[in-house]
């Protein structure tokens, strides 16, 4: 008997969710976490039955066939075959909140839970998301790490760590076999320097941010343009050259909100940065109104040109403990880390949208620029708290 074939190579790649015929009881199955497998369809006394044949692209349309056309032969010599019903297949996504799940009674704090799904959502799942774990490989997990590992060490390190202990409760789980993908040692250290080294060239020495309050109450007892420029590179996270060239121009009013706007001709990244403004900084705005000066700077330097990075830099050091280390550019890693530690349930994007970083999306950072302006405010709010008080605010 002829079988009509139905489906190509190109369309079993592209079919959407559902079940589709090919031919002689040969049927693909379409998930909606994008995972396809297939299924040889007969009937016994009537009722119908479906034997699995294994995961596509593991077994191809080709193999798919052969396979059904064996259990077809068997079935008109009336032998019956053994019924082997397909796995239900779990996503890395399902897998790794189930992970989340069974460990949170050990964590001492609650929120690490919520840390641990915000950083999988934001850098695992894009890539590894849908995917079943069984066929998860090192290239995927580089895929998923690659973006990160250089501009973002620390962060990267810990996913690739929670990328590891998911895949590991999966094989426990009896969902994969063999060696971890997403393992260090005899691997990705082959692939990736180690997180100290890029640390090493990229990160500045900072202050521990817990000795921030201290330091911070302690710049407030004098008002030298240096002192309250290094409180304004602090308080707003911004880079040195750009709170030291602060002009009074680039204070302006968005939407009703006051604040500082930072021309692109002067960021980084080239492209504008704005910073609404706290009490806490319009406190600062208000004390350098004292300095009686036609240059336009917000911290003029006594010649009246741009404040120098040496004079904040001793404004720093001067207030440090001889046993401590930091540099004002490191400043904005206290920010990060004090983000990452205190602020779990807050999103990585708006740290990084007041930090002025590019994530490489186009569309993403169109967004970041413009509508986080509220999310900016309310994080940078909660940091000016803690600078002041020391509380921790939310």
């Amino acid at each position: 008997m002829r079988i009509h074939e139905k489906l190509s190579a190109a369309k079993v790649k592209s079919l959407p969710p559902g079940r589709y015929v090919d031919g002689g009881g040969l049927h693909l199955l379409v998930r909606k976490t994008g995972s396809r497998s297939w299924v040889y369809r007969w009937q016994r006394l009537g009722r119908q039955r479906d034997i699995g044949l294994g995961p596509y692209p593991d077994v191809s349309l080709k193999a798919a066939r052969e396979k059904a056309a064996e259990l077809r032969a068997m079935v008109q010599r009336g032998q019956v075959p053994a019924i082997e019903k397909p796995q239900p297949e779990l996503t890395f996504a399902e897998v790794a909140l189930a992970c989340i799940e069974s460990r949170k009674a050990g964590w001492s704090n609650k929120k690490h839970a919520q840390q641990w799904e915000n950083t999988l959502a934001q850098y695992a799942f894009p890539v590894l998301g849908s995917m079943d774990p069984r066929h998860i490989q090192a290239p995927d997990v580089i895929r998923a790490l690659k973006s990160i590992w250089n501009d973002k060490p620390e962060t990267a390190s810990r996913v690739r760590q929670r990328i590891e202990t998911v895949l590991d409760h999966a094989r426990v789980k009896g969902l994969r076999e063999g060696d971890n993908p997403a393992s260090w040692k005899g691997n990705l250290d082959s692939v990736f320097p180690k997180r100290t080294a890029v640390a090493g060239v990229k990160n500045f020495e900072a202050v521990p941010f817990t000795l921030l309050p201290g330091l911070y109450k302690s710049l407030k007892k004098s008002e030298s343009a240096s002192s309250l420029c290094l409180r304004w590179i602090i308080l707003t996270a911004c880079r040195s050259n750009e709170g030291r060239s602060a002009m009074w121009s680039e204070i302006t009013i968005e939407r009703g909100c006051l604040c500082w706007t930072i021309p692109a001709a002067r960021t980084k990244t080239k492209r504008p940065h704005s910073v609404p403004l706290t009490d806490e900084m319009k406190s600062i705005i208000e004390n350098a109104k004292n300095y009686d000066d036609k240059s336009g700077f917000i911290f003029p330097s006594p010649s009246g040109s741009v404040l120098s990075d040496v004079a904040v830099s001793k404004a720093l050091k001067s207030r440090l403990e001889p046993d401590q280390k930091g540099t004002v550019h490191g400043m904005r890693s206290c920010f990060k880390d004090w983000c990452l530690e205190k602020q779990p349930l807050i999103p990585d994007h708006v740290s990084e949208a007041c930090l002025a970083h590019v994530s490489g999306d186009r569309v993403r950072d169109a967004y970041a620029r413009t509508d986080l302006q509220d999310q900016k405010k309310e994080l940078l709010h909660r940091w000016n708290i803690f600078l002041v008080s020391g509380e921790r605010r939310g």
